[in-house]
């Protein structure tokens, strides 16, 4: 069964899946959260014509614009350059990743030239502002996939797990929202958990050992691996033969 991509995102949470000219914010300042959001296309303009890699298949758009509703109902709009920048993935995610009980936007931002980036959003003061931003990945076409958004490292805040250049160079790395920045925590060179073409993550998270594990793939499919974080570095471990997302969600529900 194909699920949402945000499905196996978040570990006891309810997840919803930005360039712009405004300046960081001061993360304390923030009194506000996302409630909803989801990507658009600027009028008269063609997102695809300026990045045309499809990674998550023909279904799944590249766009230039975002809209947020924050909790008090305000509306907030972001548009790129659309000329330059392009938002990859279905919509975003909205999390918690600062510990003040409101929700932050997080997106993949991607440049046409120096591929992808990971890009997080707040409210603050009435408005959206950049909270923090991962360096583009280096060239086009160049992406990330999200493998989970949890509680890794046992601080009760949650952070970011991805997986840089999941067809091929395959890192995933832990990232935390700190200090207006997103501090990698660990990184581990291998696993992966998307099939070019295809709109959905191969990934799951679950509670083992008191510890947050993220299911996924080796660097071939052939094994299913358990992932986690401990005392500073990830840690894996081999499940058994690589069987599909279904088998995932299944493991998922266990501690093996």
């Amino acid at each position: 069964m194909k699920v949402n991509a945000n499905e196996t995102l978040l570990l006891g949470m309810v997840v919803t899946w930005l360039f712009t000219p405004f300046a960081y914010a001061d993360i304390k300042a923030l009194r506000n959260g996302a409630l909803q959001a989801e990507f658009s296309i600027q009028p008269g303009t063609a997102p695809a014509s300026v990045y045309s890699e499809l990674v998550m298949g023909p279904g799944v758009p590249v766009t230039n614009r975002l809209v947020v509703v924050d909790t008090s109902l305000q509306q907030h709009v972001v548009q790129l350059d659309p000329l330059q920048l392009v938002f990859e993935g279905p919509h975003p995610l909205l999390a918690d990743l600062s510990g003040d009980g409101f929700n932050e936007v997080i997106v993949v931002e991607t440049d046409k030239e120096l591929g992808a980036s990971l890009a997080v959003y707040g409210v603050s003061n009435d408005a959206l502002e950049k909270l923090a931003q991962t360096p583009f990945l280096g060239k086009r076409p160049q992406w990330l996939s999200f493998a989970g958004i949890a509680d890794f490292d046992g601080d009760t805040i949650n952070e970011i797990a991805i997986v840089e250049k999941p067809h091929g160079g395959n890192v995933v790395a832990i990232l935390e929202l700190k200090d207006n920045s997103l501090v990698r925590l660990a990184e581990l060179k291998g696993p992966t958990n998307h099939v070019e073409g295809t709109d959905f993550f191969q990934s799951a998270l679950r509670k083992c050992n008191g510890r947050v594990e993220i299911l996924m793939s080796d660097h071939d499919w052939a094994e299913t691996i358990a992932v986690w974080l401990w005392e500073g570095e990830l840690k894996q471990r081999a499940l058994g033969p690589f069987k599909s997302l279904d088998h995932l969600r299944k493991l998922s529900s266990r501690c093996d």
